[in-house]
């Protein structure tokens, strides 16, 4: 049994480190440097908010909140408009603080630190 608790804490330890380096407020970037929206990240849950070209938060449809899982330097989103409207994973590479999300077609957006 005792053993068993210490394999899930160690399973659960690198999650939890990966989820810490992720959490906080990024300003994403398409491709061309043109600002596209805000990504909240606390633990396993997100809040993605479309802003005009100032980073101001403005009214669109992919607004919205979902949940996030963590593989390695990977951030999986499972529902909510990274999922629905725009079908990205994310890697993280704190050592330079950037965010990259990827779909189907390449890189969607890039994000650093607010």
């Amino acid at each position: 049994m005792f053993g068993k608790t210490l394999l899930s804490l160690a399973l659960i330890m690198p999650l939890t480190a990966l989820a810490q380096q992720a959490d906080g407020t990024w300003r994403c970037v398409a491709n061309g440097n043109i600002p596209i929206g805000i990504v909240a990240i606390t633990g396993t849950n997100y809040t993605f908010t479309a802003t005009n070209t100032a980073f101001d938060p403005v009214d669109n449809a992919s607004n919205g909140t979902g949940t996030l899982a963590y593989d390695g330097p990977y951030l999986l989103p499972q529902d909510g408009p990274l999922v629905s409207d725009f079908g990205v994973t994310g890697h993280l590479d704190d050592n330079i603080g950037y965010l990259d999300w990827n779909n189907n077609d390449g890189n969607l957006m890039g994000c650093r630190r607010a």
